[in-house]
C-alpha cells in the first residue's frame, strides 16, 4: 500500500513537471 502511494506521488511529480514543461516550450513559441 505505501508502495502504491508512493508511485502515485512520483508519477503525479512527472506528470507536473511535464505540464510545466509544455506550458514553458508553448509560451516560448508565442
Amino acid at each position: 500500500y505505501a508502495e502504491l502511494i508512493e508511485d502515485a506521488h512520483v508519477v503525479s511529480y512527472f506528470f507536473q513537471l511535464g505540464i510545466s514543461m509544455i506550458c514553458v516550450s508553448f509560451t516560448g513559441f508565442q
